[in-house]
């Protein structure tokens, strides 16, 4: 509890934050539906905005300096999230509040440059293609099935992905 105090005391004298939490909403459901799939999408963003045209989402971490941050949005995708939330909520910013839960407990604000929103997009669209994929096969492929599966897609071949899965050792290269 006390770690959370300090973390919410530090995140009220950033005056970015404070401004971005103005006039907004938070943890509100929003719905709406993929075009290229069909399928039926929630999000809920933890701060959105009702004036800017910025999301918000807060993230606790151990480090909240920029070069330990940045690992982070890379080993839990969040620009995958970050492309996600403003594509479909049709937002133009995305700022992570970081959140170290370690003493000093700073919090820190970070965007994603274009580069990371595109692979971000990349991700989250072929995520959304082999959901779809999988619904109209009711096939749910195992880690190494999967694998193979991104590799189909990334190739454009998924009509051939059964076929290929058959003449697989399905044995995944780290």
């Amino acid at each position: 509890m006390e770690m959370i105090r300090l973390i919410s005391e530090n995140a009220l004298k950033n005056n970015s934050l404070v401004e971005l939490m103005k006039d907004s909403h938070r943890e509100v459901s929003c719905y709406t539906i993929d075009e290229i799939t069909g399928l039926k999408i929630r999000l809920r963003p933890d701060i959105l905005s009702s004036t800017k045209s910025t999301i918000v989402d807060i993230k606790s971490c151990l480090d909240s300096s920029a070069r330990k941050f940045k690992s982070d949005v890379f080993t839990y995708s969040y620009s995958l999230s970050a492309a996600y939330y403003c594509d479909f909520i049709g937002r133009e910013n995305y700022i992570f509040a970081a959140c170290s839960k370690t003493a000093p407990y700073e919090v820190a604000l970070y965007g994603l440059n274009d580069e990371m929103y595109d692979y971000g997009r990349e991700q989250y669209r072929m995520g959304l293609d082999l959901l779809k994929f999988c619904q109209d096969n009711n096939y749910w492929p195992s880690y190494n099935e999967f694998e193979l599966l991104k590799e189909c897609y990334s190739l454009g071949s998924l009509d051939t992905y059964f076929d290929t899965l058959k003449d697989s050792q399905l044995i995944t290269i780290l």
